[in-house]
């Protein structure tokens, strides 16, 4: 993992790969400021990270606000979501529920490619997993 960035902001969902990315990034001295989708998330990426927090999927408004507080411009996301958490009853803010009406969906991709470009009009540069994540990608 080469990069010249000082700071990257983490959205994660569950899975070892939010994990594995941290620990390589806090050996090669990136700080890293961690969003996990739920408390044991948070707690597993807390011991790698500048900051570490809890927040809900839904609360996309409270999610920048925080990433903007601790002057985060670039952002991973990894780890799975399951997508049927957006279609069940949730506590969504104001800026959750705009970007839903915009990307409403049952197909992955789409709802993903959604997300990363409402995240681009705030202003953040979503990075891609396979510059940070290479050996762990299959080789075409």
């Amino acid at each position: 993992m080469q990069t010249n960035l000082d700071r990257i902001g983490i959205l994660a969902g569950s899975g070892d790969i939010p994990i594995y990315f941290a620990r390589k990034a806090s050996q090669q001295g990136i700080k890293l400021v961690s969003i996990g989708f739920s408390d044991e998330i948070r707690d597993g990426l807390a011991e790698f990270s500048e900051q570490s927090y809890s927040i809900g999927v839904g609360q996309a408004g409270k999610i920048m606000k925080t990433l903007q507080q601790n002057h985060v411009k670039d952002l991973l996301i990894l780890g799975k979501v399951d997508k049927s958490i957006v279609y069940k009853l949730q506590k969504f803010d104001l800026k959750a529920l705009k970007f839903l009406k915009n990307i409403m969906t049952h197909e992955d991709k789409v709802l993903l490619l959604g997300v990363i470009h409402e995240f681009e009009k705030e202003g953040f540069s979503i990075l891609n997993q396979k510059d940070f994540l290479s050996d762990i990608f299959p080789q075409k």
